[in-house]
């Protein structure tokens, strides 16, 4: 008797662990690298909900990219690109994408602008 009951309550704990790990928000992150005239960007994003933050140079804290409206849950991915220019400026671009619909978005802004999340139109 005593061996089912802890049989059953380990059972019990494995399950909540495992409900609570994965009810846990996921995150990845890319780098926009820096040059010695522009600091190097740090973007994370919550994958089930496609919402992005920033840091910038040696920032501590993180700020929202805005988005227009809120988007359904998904499984949302970040693509940067850059490239560094002869001045030492860099020029980049950044990309979220779910990957389940395909649906897709730049980020534009930058500089002393915000960063705002616009849609990218899907092909006919």
């Amino acid at each position: 008797m005593r061996h089912t009951a802890f049989v059953i309550a380990a059972c019990l704990i494995w399950a909540s662990a495992a409900v609570s790990a994965a009810a846990a928000p996921r995150y990845e992150a890319v780098v926009i690298p820096g040059t010695p005239k522009a600091n190097a960007g740090f973007l994370r994003i919550e994958i089930a909900t496609g919402k992005v933050w920033q840091s910038w140079g040696a920032g501590t804290q993180f700020v929202a990219v805005t988005d227009s409206a809120a988007l359904p849950a998904g499984e949302y991915h970040l693509y940067p690109s850059s490239t560094a220019n002869i001045d030492g400026s860099i020029t980049w671009t950044l990309n979220r994408m779910d990957v389940a619909t395909g649906r897709s978005w730049v980020a534009t802004g930058g500089g002393n602008a915000p960063l705002v999340w616009n849609e990218i139109v899907n092909p006919k």
